[in-house]
């Protein structure tokens, strides 16, 4: 039969325990506790399994949507989490665009808009169904400009004059 011996601890030696370096131990728990929380860590995945849902963005690609010359911008819509691709509509003003879009992308679609009138026009993305939706206004200039400048200056007939240098030349 095999039989444990227990020491006591009053038969162990007593060593009283010594921190050798007491700043380091101190930064080491304050890391530690600064550090800590109880919020859930992001990559644990999604707290539910169900669908995201569908968030909109509208943007122009060839220019900025202020800058837009010439009458012809180059836009994207995207729409992460969309289930019906149905559901998006592109109108230009009055006017539904929805069937020139391009999927580019599985949440991407692309379409090119030329005959843009002077001045603002508006797009509006939207996912039918739900409250959302994006607008931009877009500003077309004349391809000659000015966008940015103002109105192109004419030209300022300057009188002519001679202009005497002191010296005459003599024919040759």
């Amino acid at each position: 039969m095999l039989t444990l011996k227990i020491s006591s601890l009053k038969n162990l030696p007593h060593t009283k325990p010594v921190i050798r370096h007491p700043i380091l131990a101190l930064s080491l728990v304050l890391l530690l506790t600064v550090c800590s929380t109880d919020e859930p860590i992001p990559t644990a995945g999604p707290e539910s399994l169900d669908a995201p849902a569908a968030t909109l963005s509208l943007r122009t690609l060839s220019t900025q949507p202020w800058l837009v010359s010439g009458g012809d911008v180059l836009f994207e819509v995207e729409a992460p989490g969309l289930s019906n691709p149905g559901q998006l509509q592109v109108m230009l003003g009055e006017t539904d665009i929805t069937s020139q879009l391009v999927k580019v992308a599985d949440t991407q679609w692309q379409a090119l808009i030329d005959g843009l009138p002077e001045g603002d026009s508006v797009l509006t993305a939207s996912l039918m169904g739900t409250a959302q939706s994006q607008t931009l206004t877009l500003t077309n200039y004349p391809i000659s400009g000015p966008m940015i400048s103002g109105p192109h200056q004419s030209h300022i007939p300057v009188p002519e004059r001679r202009i005497s240098t002191g010296q005459r030349r003599t024919p040759g």
